[in-house]
This record gives structure tokens, C-alpha cells and sequence, in this order.
């Protein structure tokens, strides 16, 4: 419960967020899928993307004290954003100074890990990401911080809502492949896509 009363306040008193996460480059595929849901930071973390075509590889490091991260739909295919539904964790040694709903919602309602946000009047949205949910994290010395999302109790899938209500399933970096449980950003570590393949997939790489 104070959990909850703490989001309402953070929620109640957010000003419009002054940084914003940091996209330039990024947009390919997997990160940059049509109504996803991605993890993005501020401009002071590094990135590089690599590894094999069967197994991409994205890595994220700190380098100053305090990161701001974010929740981003990724090229929303609706005009419109009612709300949206998601369950989300961040595992590590860090200190979350702050956190805050973006957008200005009608209500915030946070049962466990499942956060449920309604907007009204809807946020319009053109195509472009929208910020969803913004966090300010102090991590000294620079430890791995994992962000989870995963879908609410009701859906196969996180979503969101448009300017009607109906449901928009939504997808992640981590996918369904491993029910959800490989994070889709780790700071000051490697995250890797959930895609399975066999082990002829991987000698043809290399044929």
C-alpha cells in the first residue's frame, strides 16, 4: 500500500520529464517493432549492438551515478493512447530516486508488479514512440540493473489502449519464447534476444 500512495504522489506532483531517453541509432528491428515495448535511457549510457544473426546481442552501460530510463511504446499503429497494462520489475543493487507515469493519466492503479494507466482525454500519437513511464536510478558502483516486462494477468501479451478502449497487444525485446523471464535491458550487461534456434540454424551461419 505505501507503495501505491507512493506512486500517486510521484504521479500527482511529476512535472514534464526534462531529459528524454536517447533513440538515436537504434531505430532497427528487433528494438524498433510496431507497438512494442522497449526499454531506452538517457544520453549518458553507452550501446553497442553485435553478436550473431541468430542471437543479437545489446549491451548498455553506465556511465554516470544517477540514469534516467524509460518505458517507450515504439511506433504505436493508433492515433490514439487511452492507457496501458503491463507488469514490470527492475532487479539489481541500484536506488530508484524517482519514478513517474508520463503523459498526465486520469488514474495509476499498481497491484504487485502490474501497473494498469488510464488516460483521459487520450494522449494522440502520430507514429512516433511515446514515453511511458520514466525512472531516475543511482547505481554506485555501476552493478547490473535488469528490467523485466511482462504481460498482465488478463492478456498473453502487455497492451495498451486506444482512443476507444480497445485492446492493442503489444510486444517485447524478450518475447514469449521464454515465458517472459529473459529482461529486456540489462544496464552494465548484455541482453540477448529470446529467439530459438536449432543447432543447424547456427552451423548454416557458418557455412
Amino acid at each position: 500500500m505505501k507503495y501505491l500512495i507512493l506512486i500517486a504522489i510521484l504521479v500527482a506532483t511529476a512535472l514534464p520529464v526534462a531529459a528524454q531517453p536517447n533513440m538515436d541509432g537504434m531505430d532497427f528491428p528487433p528494438l524498433m517493432w510496431q507497438d512494442g515495448m522497449r526499454i531506452f535511457f538517457d544520453a549518458s549510457v553507452t550501446w553497442a549492438w553485435g553478436g550473431i544473426l541468430q542471437n543479437p546481442l545489446w549491451e548498455l552501460w553506465q556511465t554516470t551515478t544517477v540514469t534516467d530510463a524509460y518505458l517507450v511504446l515504439t511506433h504505436p499503429t493508433r492515433s490514439e493512447l487511452g492507457g496501458y497494462q503491463v507488469r514490470m520489475s527492475l532487479e539489481g543493487n541500484h536506488i530508484v530516486l524517482s519514478e513517474e507515469v508520463v503523459g498526465l493519466p486520469l488514474s495509476v492503479l499498481l497491484d504487485g508488479d502490474e501497473l494498469t494507466v488510464a488516460y483521459d482525454p487520450p494522449r494522440p500519437m502520430n507514429g512516433d514512440p511515446v514515453v511511458l513511464y520514466h525512472w531516475s536510478l543511482l547505481n554506485v558502483p555501476f552493478t547490473p540493473v535488469s528490467f523485466f516486462l511482462m504481460p498482465p494477468a488478463a492478456h498473453a501479451t502487455p497492451v495498451y489502449f486506444d482512443g476507444a478502449g480497445a485492446t492493442v497487444p503489444s510486444n517485447t525485446y524478450n518475447g514469449a519464447g521464454n515465458e517472459y523471464a529473459i529482461p529486456v535491458a540489462m544496464l552494465n550487461g548484455a541482453t540477448v534476444d529470446n529467439e530459438i534456434a536449432t543447432w543447424s540454424d547456427v552451423k548454416a551461419l557458418f557455412r
